[in-house]
């Protein structure tokens, strides 16, 4: 078999989303948050919004699109003890945050599962709703409800599988833990196999055309349950997809 450690790891490189896209995101999303705190009307809805970023954005997982956006999913938590029948409905939710943030861009979308923010350079910010805690937090759904729902449990999962020193607290950004930039930090830095054969199968998909092929997140869990760890990429990703 021949030898295609570096030409995996150029791949990555140009797959492997930019620092300055990055940057859009986080400022994109930093935006979103501000707006929704200083525009939200409860109305009916007990407690004030808090954020916690989910997704690939933060297990760096995210890739280039050869064509459409790259996006960021940032929850938007309702911490609280209602029980479903006692606290405002999901589409209740769903329209409170649509109405914080409909002048954010000219193209703002309710969706099912979440709220999306599209800009015209290019990408979006998709704002899932959850209610009750961050330990056993329930999505708003619009058409099956309130869904038990952990982002933040997947990302553990995640990490473990990656081999980093991961800890769940990292992620409660409302708890202002320190650890959380040097950890963010240091996912940048040593940008482990996982991550890079995660990043292949999504291009690989990319390629063959999004709506032929697993969402991303499907692509995440399949890859990670068969990760084959090598030494060289092109190795692990024979492995690991065979």
């Amino acid at each position: 078999m021949a030898n295609c450690n570096k030409e995996f790891h150029d791949f990555n490189q140009v797959i492997r989303l930019t620092d300055a896209k990055r940057e859009n995101l986080r400022t994109s999303r930093d935006a979103c948050r501000e707006t929704i705190t200083n525009r939200f009307q409860k109305n009916g809805i007990e407690t004030m919004p808090e954020f916690q970023g989910q997704g690939s954005y933060v297990t760096d997982t995210i890739t280039n699109p050869i064509k459409g956006d790259y996006d960021l999913d940032d929850g938007v938590y309702f911490i609280g003890d209602r029980t479903a029948d006692q606290r405002a409905t999901p589409e209740q939710f769903h329209k409170a945050i649509v109405a914080a943030v409909q002048d954010q861009t000219n193209e703002v979308t309710d969706k099912d599962t979440c709220v999306r923010v599209r800009y015209a350079a290019g990408y979006h910010i998709d704002l899932p709703i959850y209610y009750a805690s961050y330990l056993h937090p329930e999505l708003a759904h619009k058409k099956k409800g309130w869904i038990l729902s952990d982002p933040l449990e997947f990302i553990e999962w995640f990490e473990h599988r990656a081999g980093t020193s991961f800890n769940r607290a990292f992620l409660l950004e409302a708890a202002k833990e320190p650890e959380l930039r040097k950890w963010a930090e240091d996912v940048r830095k040593d940008d482990v196999q996982l991550r890079r054969i995660v990043r292949y199968f999504k291009a690989w998909a990319d390629n063959q055309g999004r709506d032929k092929m697993p969402s991303g997140i499907c692509l995440t869990i399949l890859a990670t349950v068969n990760f084959a760890v090598r030494s060289n990429d092109d190795e692990a990703f024979f492995h690991t997809a065979a």
